[in-house]
């Protein structure tokens, strides 16, 4: 398959420039995606990684060391880690974590989303014995891929709660790391290293391209993203993400701990590590029936699909009935195909309608559950300002 790929050598040398000279051009990052998005087009390859990725998914989770896992942010307070409370522990990172000293070794699951971060380095995220999860897109500039988890991936913030879901790669690499540890099955996340805070120019927006300049002070080693591009965080929306995923791990019996001391992030419960580890096991909760078959009808009629289905057939039905009538004149059968086909139309709206209004209500009362829990961890913060999006 890798034959098969396109690499970045092959990359067009206006391409390339515009690259290599980031912050000079407007649609620098759209490039870039544009870029990768000649792998995505590839179906039969998508197809093929997306098969790997279900595969790893399936066999790092039945191999899983417990319930517990450890999700390592990047920050500076990581330096300050007891690493041997965290022995014998599953450890989810990120991006460049693997230059961690005492982090290289305990690594797990190795995560990248964006870009930038992995066409800047991509020998970081090619070492054999490191498992990668990545948006199987973003497997178009590594060389050897044997070791990667490719999955499919979205830029809302809608969270994968299966394997054969996408990902939201929303706001964080975090929140991503955060929806991998639930669908590999851990119960419990314990977050280190995840200060919560960047140095950035104040006018910066989420996403904006920036030059590191030659010290990173917003990471765990001054060299991080020394001399290289980097996109500019907003706390704000990154905690509407970590709320999402709050929400469903509450849901589901799971939980998240925040054990990074001096933490700007108040969402979740601060514990040290030793504490956390203390409490008791995680609770399993028992899971629901399957579905009846007329509940996944119902599921079916509120997907996007069927409600376009539905329009479309109601749209369909109205013209035939005016149409059977004119046609057939005033006998029985024009009657019984007028009548057929307004009823078919009056239903195709009402069922358009309901499933709209259920999808709504759930929608608005995710936001309302996610909102809740951001003015409760805003009330929490002591002298913290917090503004949301």
């Amino acid at each position: 398959m890798q034959a098969e790929l396109a690499q970045p050598a092959q990359v067009p040398e206006g391409f390339r420039r515009l690259h290599n000279n980031a912050a000079a051009n407007p649609l620098r990052e759209h490039l870039v995606m544009l870029d990768a998005l000649q792998l995505a087009v590839r179906r039969d390859i998508r197809r093929t990684l997306l098969r790997q990725g279900a595969n790893a998914l399936a066999e790092l989770g039945a191999a899983r060391r417990g319930d517990i896992c450890v999700i390592a942010g990047n920050g500076p307070s990581l330096n300050s880690t007891d690493w041997d409370r965290l022995d014998g522990l599953d450890i989810l990172a990120s991006n460049y974590a693997a230059d961690h000293p005492e982090l290289a070794s305990r690594i797990t699951i190795l995560s990248v989303v964006n870009p930038w971060v992995v066409s800047q380095r991509p020998e970081a995220f090619e070492a054999s014995e490191m498992r990668v999860a990545l948006p199987y897109y973003l497997t178009y500039w590594l060389t050897d891929t044997s070791a990667c988890i490719p999955v499919d991936a979205h830029g809302g913030f809608s969270p994968a709660l299966a394997s054969d879901k996408p990902f939201s790669t929303r706001s964080t690499v975090s929140y991503f790391n955060l929806q991998l540890a639930f669908v590999l099955g851990y119960r419990r996340v314990l977050l280190i290293g995840f200060d919560h805070r960047y140095e950035q120019p104040a006018n910066a927006a989420e996403g904006d391209l920036l030059h590191a300049g030659p010290l990173d002070r917003n990471h765990f080693d001054s060299r991080y993203f020394a001399g290289k591009v980097w996109q500019a965080a907003d706390v704000s929306r990154m905690e509407v993400a970590y709320a999402t995923a709050d929400i469903h791990y509450q849901r589901n019996g799971c939980s998240i701990i925040n054990c990074t001391p001096e933490s700007h992030l108040h969402l979740f419960p601060k514990l040290g590590i030793g504490q956390a580890l203390a409490l008791e096991p995680p609770a399993i909760v028992e899971q629901p029936a399957p579905p009846s078959p007329a509940a996944r009808l119902v599921q079916r009629l509120r997907s996007p699909c069927s409600r376009i289905v539905q329009l479309a057939a109601t749209l369909i039905a109205l013209p035939a009935a005016a149409a059977g009538a004119a046609l057939a004149g005033s006998g029985v059968a024009a009657l019984l195909l007028s009548i057929v086909g307004f009823i078919s139309a009056f239903t195709g709206v009402l069922l358009l309608n309901a499933s709209v209004n259920v999808h709504r209500q759930q929608t608005e009362d995710d936001w309302a559950e996610i909102f809740a829990s951001l003015r409760r961890a805003k009330g929490s913060a002591q002298g913290f300002e917090h503004h949301h999006p």
